[in-house]
C-alpha cells in the first residue's frame, strides 16, 4: 500500500522536531579534525572545506600502521553512537556529563589559582604592590545561540596600596543586529543602561570602537610587558547579580575576538570577582568573611551605587549612572578598598581608594556624604496644655506629683511657656472647680515658696513625656527632655 501525500506530510512535521542522530565520523573525519585543531592551536585557522583539500596529499601518504589507529577510534565511535542515550533535545547524555565535569574541573582551577594568587604574597609587601584587573560589559542583546551584541567595555587597573590605576572605557560598535532581535534589544537598553543601537546621541555620535581596537585595547591594558605572554585575569561578577549576564558576555565577546583574530581560546583568562573579594578579606584580616556568599552579598549592596562623576558623559547626562560600565569597575574596586585597606594600614585616598565625596571618617562600608547640605528641620514648637475632660487610668493619688523647685531658682532651666508657671496661680475653668479631674489639674500642692501645678493626664503633654512604666522610649521624647531630671526630686502623695 503506498501511502498518499497527506500522510507524508504528516510524517514529516512530525518528525521535524525530532533530531536524529549524528552518523559517527569515519577515519578520515577524525584525521581531518584532528589535523584542524593542530592548525588553530598554531594561530592558523582553515575551515572544514579548506582542511579537507589539505588534508587529502597526508592522508594519501600516511602509512597503513597509523591509518589503522584512526579506523580503530573510527569503530570505537560508531559503537558509541549505537548504544548511546540522548535526553529529550537530542543531546547525548555523556556529552552533557562531560560537559558538566568540564566546567567542574574549570571552576576548580580558577579557585586555586585566585588562592595561591593571594596568599602566596607577602601581606605587608607583595599583596599592596599586585595588580588586578576589573572589567565589565554592557550588550544590546542575547541571541538564541548564545552570542551577545556589546555595548560598552570598561576595565578598571588597580592596587591595594595605590587605588585606582588607570580605568579604560569605550563604546563598542556590533553591526546590524539579526533580524527578530532589535525589539529585544531596544527593551533592554531601555531597562538598563539606555544606549542607543545606532550609537547617535543627539546630534553627534557616541565614541566607538571596532572588535579589533577593542581586542587591542584589552590587550594593552593587561600586557606588562612587549609580547603577547600569559595575560593576567580578568575579574567580574557572575550572571545573577542584578540579572544581568556579567559573565556570560564577557566569556562570549572575548570568545568571539579570538576567533576573529585566530588566537587561543583561553588567551583571556576570566575569574570570580566574589572569589577575590573573599580571598583578600580573609587575608587582610583571618576569617572574616565565612563563605564566599557574604563577599557576593557586600558587592550586592553597592553602597556607592550612586556617585557623581565616575561615569561617562553620555550615561550622567542620561541619567542612568548606575548601569554606567565605567561606573560599576569603579564602584567593585572602591568596595574592595573599603573593606580590605583599613585592616592592611592603607591610608585611603579619595577618588582613587574610595569617592571623592566619602566619609572617610564613618565606619565600614563607606557611605556617600549627603550631609554637606543638610536640609534643616523645622523645629516643633512646644505644645500648650489644654484640658482634659475625660479621666484618665493616670488620674491616681499613687501619682500625684509635688515640687519643690522655686520659681527664682528654675526659671532659666524651663521652657518659655512655663517661665514663672511656678509663681502664679494656675488658671481655673468656669463651670468647674478647681482640682477635679474635668478641669485638666487635679490638685495644686503648696510647698511654701511656690505653686506646681500636678498634671493629671501626661497624653494632653507630648512635648514633656510619659512616665517610665508606660514607654521608656516617649519618657524621653520631645523638648521637655531636660524636664525629666527634674521628676526624681518630686515627693509623691
Amino acid at each position: 500500500m503506498v501511502p498518499n501525500a497527506k500522510n507524508e506530510s504528516e510524517n514529516e512535521k512530525m518528525n521535524a522536531g525530532k533530531k536524529k542522530k549524528q552518523p559517527p565520523p569515519n577515519a578520515y573525519s577524525i584525521f581531518m579534525r584532528e589535523f584542524q585543531a593542530t592548525q588553530r592551536e598554531m594561530g592558523r585557522s582553515f575551515s572544514l572545506a579548506e582542511c579537507a583539500n589539505l588534508c587529502a596529499d597526508l592522508w594519501a601518504k600516511l602509512p597503513p600502521e597509523e591509518r589503522m589507529i584512526y579506523q580503530e577510534r573510527a569503530d570505537d565511535a560508531k559503537q558509541r553512537v549505537r548504544n548511546e542515550k540522548m535526553n529529550s533535545k537530542g543531546v547525548a547524555l555523556h556529552k552533557i556529563h562531560q560537559l558538566h565535569l568540564s566546567e567542574e574541573m574549570k571552576l576548580q582551577r580558577m579557585n586555586e589559582d585566585i588562592e595561591c594568587t593571594v596568599q602566596c604574597l607577602d601581606k605587608k609587601t607583595t599583596l599592596l604592590e599586585k595588580v588586578f584587573h576589573v572589567i565589565h560589559m554592557n550588550y544590546f542583546c542575547k541571541t538564541d545561540k548564545g552570542s551577545f551584541y556589546p555595548a560598552e567595555i570598561a576595565l578598571a587597573e588597580f592596587t591595594l596600596r595605590d587605588g585606582i590605576i588607570r580605568v579604560v572605557h569605550s563604546f563598542t560598535t556590533s553591526g546590524e543586529l539579526e533580524t527578530g532581535y532589535r525589539s529585544t534589544a531596544m527593551e533592554h537598553c531601555n531597562d538598563t543602561h539606555r544606549t542607543p543601537l545606532d550609537l547617535k546621541w543627539g546630534n553627534k555620535m557616541l565614541e566607538s570602537k571596532g572588535p579589533d581596537e577593542v581586542l587591542s585595547l584589552i590587550v594593552e591594558t593587561l600586557q606588562a610587558g612587549p609580547g603577547l605572554g600569559e595575560l593576567p585575569p580578568l575579574y567580574t561578577m557572575p550572571d545573577e547579580v542584578n540579572t544581568i549576564l556579567n559573565e556570560s558576555c564577557v566569556l562570549g565577546v572575548l570568545g568571539t575576538l579570538c576567533e576573529m583574530q585566530n588566537l587561543k581560546e583561553n588567551t583571556f583568562k576570566v575569574y570570580s570577582l566574589p572569589k577575590l573579594f573573599y580571598e583578600l578579606r580573609n587575608k587582610a584580616r583571618e576569617n572574616t568573611f565565612p563563605s564566599i556568599a557574604i563577599a557576593l552579598n557586600e558587592l550586592e549592596k553597592d553602597v556607592f551605587k550612586y556617585t557623581n562623576g565616575i561615569a561617562c558623559d553620555f550615561h550622567e547626562e542620561e541619567d542612568v549612572s548606575p548601569f554606567c560600565s565605567k561606573s560599576i569597575v569603579q564602584r567593585y574596586v572602591y568596595m574592595i578598598c573599603d573593606h580590605v585597606c583599613k585592616d592592611l594600614g592603607i591610608r585611603m585616598r579619595p577618588g582613587f581608594h574610595c569617592p571623592r565625596n566619602a566619609d572617610l571618617h564613618g565606619s565600614t562600608a563607606l557611605k556617600e556624604n549627603r550631609s554637606t547640605n543638610p536640609v534643616p528641620q523645622k523645629e516643633t514648637p512646644l505644645r500648650e496644655p489644654h484640658v482634659s475632660r475625660a479621666s484618665s487610668y493616670w488620674d491616681s493619688e499613687a501619682s500625684s506629683v509635688a515640687s519643690s523647685m522655686t520659681a527664682a531658682d528654675d526659671d532659666d532651666d524651663l521652657p518659655s511657656g512655663w517661665r514663672g508657671a511656678a509663681a502664679k496661680e494656675p488658671p481655673k475653668r468656669s463651670g468647674a472647680a478647681s482640682g477635679t479631674a474635668s478641669s485638666g489639674w487635679s490638685k495644686i500642692v503648696n510647698t511654701g515658696e511656690a505653686a506646681v501645678p500636678k498634671l493629671d493626664n501626661f497624653d494632653d503633654f507630648p512635648s514633656i513625656g510619659g512616665p517610665p512604666a508606660r514607654s521608656s522610649n516617649n519618657w524621653t521624647r520631645g523638648r521637655g527632655r531636660h524636664l525629666t531630671d527634674r521628676f526624681d526630686d518630686l515627693n509623691l502623695n
